[in-house]
């Protein structure tokens, strides 16, 4: 039977309650050691509670601490799972430097502090991948989210199985390098819909082709803004670290090899090429095939506008005396086209050619007018326009002989007509003949001299002959016709 106690039991100085275990060996102990008071147990564990009732620390107004002088853990003492519960409704629950092993938190969380991940192995985890998704995903999963009026807006998503990621969600994504945030942000309109790249040394972009990612297969895109001389600055592309500059920074072009389009258009511009360079226009993209040259011989601009490897249309721009021609032992013609682009046509017309084989120049085709002759044999014909007392002449010169100008039809049974003149002082005379074939001076032929005071020939075979304006004096000219009051006279001088 317990022995009871009916007055406070105290114990004083180095005294303590010893209890034993029912073999008579030293079990659970009370002492007292210095102002401490110590539970210990020397055969078993130190257990607080029974049932349901709760274990109270504290007197309910002094704040009491429970303290771990070593490495200590808190945990269930069962076979199966059990929940500890830290804090609930109207408390809060303060964790100071803690380690967290495979948490799992149920439901949202709100940390009001930073959180530091320290150690070479801290990183964030998001472990979910939607079952029997592979590929592209049919629903993205969100990853991180803001709140926009309280509602969660996703602004970082994972988009397929081998990690696509989306960010950004609504107005400006900015990516600052360098100390460039503050003014970017200053500067620019962060509402609006766009991304923004700022760095202080521009930025790169490497393309590795074929999947292989060796360093050496890179492709490199750059915009370089690190330099103080503005033309390094600008555009790079190459197979380098650094690629080749192909614009600088006041957007001109360099180091370009080939461009491939349908259209060039310049507003207020030029297309400038310098040195040995060319402009071509091919018809595919075989370098044989150049329709069209355009060069600097570096003293006069070439045009060449041809078929393959012949001269085609050639132009030069020599001094205030350009030329225009083609092949010397071709021809250059002048074409009516049916066509807007100059492919023959049924009804396509030739003006004119230029026949450099031949010496020969023939206007409207057909052979219809024909200047002919050496720079200076006796057959040249040149026909230049001079001033004859303020008035325009045309006028006609060649040849060290006789020269003429002969009017005929294909056709010999139909008239012909010749103007003739000579260098030797003979008489320029028009010949009017009734056909190719006839030479003789016949009824049917006029010939009107320089000189001449006669008419030879005269035939009218109409009905009727008028005299208009004749004298109605004697003119007291030998020869002269005049109507004295009807009737024909002649005047005896």
């Amino acid at each position: 039977m317990g022995v009871k106690f009916f007055n406070n039991l105290e114990l004083e100085q180095a005294n303590h309650v010893q209890f034993k275990t029912a073999a008579g060996a030293n079990a659970g102990k009370i002492e007292q050691s210095g102002d401490d008071l110590l539970l210990t147990n020397a055969t078993g564990d130190i257990l607080l509670g029974s049932g349901s009732a709760d274990v109270n620390i504290g007197d309910g107004t002094n704040t009491v601490d429970i303290r771990f002088e070593q490495s200590m853990a808190i945990f269930a003492d069962s076979s199966s799972t059990r929940t500890l519960t830290l804090g609930g409704v109207n408390t809060n629950v303060v964790v100071e430097s803690p380690t967290l092993n495979t948490p799992t938190i149920a439901s949202a969380a709100t940390i009001d502090t930073t959180l530091t991940f320290t150690g070479a192995n801290s990183f964030i985890m998001f472990d979910y991948e939607p079952p029997n998704d592979t590929g592209m995903y049919t629903n993205p999963v969100p990853l991180l989210k803001i709140d926009r009026n309280g509602s969660p807006q996703t602004i970082l998503q994972r988009d397929s199985e081998m990690g696509a990621l989306t960010f950004g969600i609504d107005d400006t994504v900015a990516i600052c390098a360098g100390d460039t945030r503050t003014n970017v942000r200053a500067n620019t309109n962060f509402v609006a819909e766009q991304i923004i790249l700022a760095a202080e040394g521009g930025f790169f972009a490497f393309g590795f082709p074929n999947n292989d990612t060796t360093w050496s297969n890179r492709n490199t895109f750059r915009f370089r803004s690190d330099s103080s001389t503005a033309s390094d600055n600008g555009l790079y592309l190459g197979d380098s670290s650094n690629g080749v500059q192909f614009m600088d920074i006041n957007r001109n072009m360099l180091n370009i090899q080939t461009i491939n389009c349908n259209n060039i258009v310049t507003s207020g511009g030029h297309v400038k090429i310098q040195g040995s360079g060319k402009l071509f226009v091919y018809d595919t993209d075989d370098n044989t095939k150049i329709h069209v040259e355009a060069k600097s011989n570096s003293t006069e601009g070439v045009l060449k506008v041809n078929n393959g490897t012949n001269f085609g249309l050639i132009a030069r721009g020599i001094a205030n005396t350009p030329r225009l021609g083609a092949f010397h032992n071709g021809s250059l013609r002048i074409y009516g086209f049916t066509s807007s682009d100059g492919t023959d046509g049924a009804d396509d017309h030739e003006l004119a050619m230029f026949d450099f084989a031949n010496n020969k120049f023939i206007l409207n085709g057909d052979n219809g007018i024909v200047l002919a002759g050496t720079s200076s044999g006796t057959n040249q014909t040149t026909l230049n326009s001079s001033n004859n007392g303020g008035n325009s002449r045309m006028k006609i010169k060649g040849g060290n002989f006789i020269h003429s100008v002969a009017f005929e039809t294909s056709k010999n049974d139909f008239e012909y007509a010749e103007l003739m003149s000579s260098y030797n002082g003979s008489d320029t005379k028009l010949t009017l003949k009734k056909s190719n074939s006839d030479t003789t001076s016949t009824a049917s032929t006029v010939v009107l001299n320089t000189n001449v005071t006669t008419l030879n020939n005269l035939t009218a075979s109409g009905g009727t002959v008028l005299l208009t304006n004749l004298p109605t004096s004697d003119p007291n000219n030998a020869g002269q016709l005049w109507n004295d009051s009807g009737t024909l006279k002649i005047s005896a001088g």
